[in-house]
């Protein structure tokens, strides 16, 4: 509790903090999490009414894979591109998030399913974007171009690197702009981009992973040479693709899905490389031995995850996570204020614009004190000092944040976040001596 003296008449107020720990609950954040994956053929007439029963509660993503290979030799026509929009329309109702893998193939036969021509996948491309730009807020990633088996990008005949470049552009031009895209390896996004991209403030290129611990590289994701003893096109090995990988998803999301492989990964190995990679999705059903055993390790980090399994440690650190701290409350002269630090603990950065304001409630009104986009681009480990002056008026104090485009309340990490209302403390006057001036 603490107290300041404000004018002459000796007002006193006083600050009663509410104790802000951290929480080892999982919140369920907008654009972050597990997810399950959802196979449609675009061909399909209409979404099972079974299908609703299907989804995960707990899960904020949905992962659509949509296979529009019976299209190969002709452009979507309206009924296609109508499916298309029920199937996003029926998770943006079920307020999912999604990521989106449209693919000529899902039997790994990629080159027979894909078009003969290159100009055929540009314009599926194109058809693609203009649906979702009529399906704001619908899709937040696509992964792949299209092309190979299980759109995974590989086992195409469009490897070339004139092809990649080609099919990248026809994206970055068409696609609505929030939207994030992603390819399968770091080898990949380099024959697309320059090395000047990777400063590029406005970029949305990311890279997805879909063998992760599947052996020393990822099953091909990474290389055995050195960057220096490389091209920059071609494969470099684990640490320097690593490297590369946290600069590239430092502000954008990426993940993929576990496989078990020969090689033991330990605890500390494993967070090691979530936190390079930056992952804020991963899918929740594959690899499902490879999550067993991270529900029979124990967590032995110091703290409150101590004793945890690393699973759910895991689980709460996919994308990102806001912390606040070093809360306080300050008086200069006139003027009453609060002081605090909101810290990203999770893997990965909030990549989408924000809105954060503190809440005074009184008797009479809510005030509100808006401080803008503050979540957006802080980074794993990173923190925000912020600084609010408050009306001296009793009340109970909020803070809040919500997803800009849609309003979705994110939840800060605390057993005091309810809704994405985190309950801070109250103001209120204090009884005081005429005599003395203090507070009794």
């Amino acid at each position: 509790m603490w107290h300041i003296r404000k004018n002459k008449k000796q007002i006193l107020w006083q600050f009663v903090k509410k104790t802000v720990e951290e929480e080892t609950k999982v919140f369920q954040n907008p654009g972050i999490g597990w997810y399950t994956m959802y196979s449609f053929a675009i061909e399909d007439e209409m979404i099972p009414n079974e299908l609703i029963w299907c989804l995960h509660a707990e899960e904020t993503i949905a992962f659509v894979l949509l296979d529009i290979g019976s299209y190969r030799d002709r452009m979507l026509d309206e009924t296609a591109l109508e499916h298309l929009e029920q199937i996003l329309g029926f998770f943006l109702e079920q307020q999912k998030d999604v990521i989106l893998r449209p693919v000529y193939d899902r039997e790994g036969k990629g080159k027979e399913r894909e078009p003969e021509d290159l100009s055929q996948v540009t314009g599926h491309l194109k058809q693609i974007a203009e649906a979702l730009k009529r399906m704001p807020n619908s899709v937040f990633a696509v992964q792949g171009t299209l092309i190979g088996n299980w759109g995974e990008m590989h086992g195409s005949r469009y490897l070339s690197a004139e092809d990649l470049r080609q099919l990248y552009q026809c994206m970055e031009e068409n696609f609505p702009p929030q939207v994030v895209l992603a390819v399968r390896t770091p080898a990949l996004w380099r024959t697309c981009c320059t090395e000047a991209d990777l400063e590029r403030h406005n970029r949305r290129f990311s890279l997805f992973d879909d063998a992760l611990f599947g052996s020393e590289t990822d099953l091909g994701t990474f290389g055995f040479r050195t960057r220096e003893a490389s091209e920059w096109t071609e494969r470099w090995n684990r640490m320097e693709e690593l490297r590369f990988w946290e600069q590239v998803c430092r502000y954008l999301p990426s993940g993929g899905e576990t496989v078990l492989g020969e090689v033991e990964y330990s605890e500390h190995a494993v967070i090691h490389q979530m936190k390079e990679m930056h992952v804020s999705y991963l899918n929740h059903r594959y690899d499902l031995r490879v999550l067993e055993k991270w529900r029979q390790i124990s967590c032995q980090m110091p703290g409150i995850w101590h004793g945890h399994s690393l699973y759910e440690y895991i689980e709460a650190h996919l994308g990102y996570r806001f912390v606040v701290e070093n809360l306080e409350f300050i008086s200069e002269k006139k003027r009453i204020s609060l002081r605090f630090a909101v810290k990203n603990k999770g893997f990965g950065a909030c990549w989408f614009e924000t809105e954060v304001e503190l809440i005074q409630e009184t008797e009479a009104e809510w005030h509100r004190y808006p401080l803008g986009n503050l979540l957006q681009d802080l980074a794993c480990e990173d923190h925000r000092q912020i600084v609010v002056s408050l009306k001296p008026e009793e009340g109970k104090i909020f803070l809040c944040a919500y997803r800009k485009s849609d309003c979705r309340m994110i939840s800060f990490a605390h057993a005091t976040s309810d809704y994405g209302m985190l309950y801070l403390g109250c103001l209120r006057r204090a009884a005081c001596d005429s005599q003395t001036g203090n507070s009794v």
